[in-house]
């Protein structure tokens, strides 16, 4: 019988698969049952704590094939690959930076491409990193972003980005978050207002990259 599973905080939708046992977080979030979660939510890496994703029954699935012969079966399942975008203090990508990702206490040292971008391929149960970039570390929490949409991932983007270089959720200034809001909104052409929604809302996620 399918379960319904609500959303915490760092959960998205390859880690809940891998939890129930499935190879393709995939299988669960194309299932019916999630029609309204999937249109709520575009981005299976950017979900909301309290929303429920529904755990369908796992298929047994039967291939008949003649005995005294040799079978190949490919198992499909999902790859998570964890991207970051360094900038410099005026918003320009970091180009062919070296730098290295600690995770589960292994270290890869990889090169940013020319966008600024780093990839790597992480397992579907990783919650946390350390990147170090010269002499300074940033953790990363991975699956800790939420939607766009609300204050917090509104504001954690805003963060991300430089414009509020010392957020803290607990000590937040609304006017620093106004005067953030108006930077960003000054440095990609917006209509000066302050506010978090509409055109820049859709900036900041492009901006952010999510």
């Amino acid at each position: 019988m399918p379960q319904r599973y609500t959303i915490r905080q760092g959960d998205h939708a390859a880690a809940v698969a891998a939890r129930f046992g499935f190879r393709s977080f995939q299988t669960i979030w194309q299932d019916g049952l999630n029609a309204d979660l999937r249109a709520t939510r575009t981005n299976t890496n950017v979900l909301l704590p309290g929303d429920v994703l529904v755990i369908p029954d796992k298929e047994l699935r039967v291939e008949a094939r003649p005995t005294g012969a040799r079978h190949e079966f490919v198992a499909v399942s999902s790859r998570l690959r964890l991207r970051v975008r360094l900038l410099d203090l005026v918003g320009e990508p970091l180009r062919n930076q070296p730098c290295t990702l600690t995770v589960a206490g292994t270290d890869a040292p990889l090169t940013t491409d020319g966008e600024g971008v780093l990839t790597q391929e992480i397992q579907p149960s990783t919650s946390s990193a350390m990147l170090q970039v010269g002499e300074a570390q940033y953790p990363l929490r991975i699956g800790d972003l939420d939607p766009v949409d609300t204050a917090s991932g509104a504001t954690a983007r805003l963060a991300n980005l430089g414009y509020l270089p010392d957020f803290a959720d607990a000590e937040l200034d609304p006017q620093e978050l106004v005067a953030a809001v108006e930077e960003f909104q000054l440095d990609h052409g917006l209509t000066l207002d302050g506010l978090l929604a509409g055109a820049t809302l859709a900036k900041l996620e492009e901006v952010h990259g999510s």
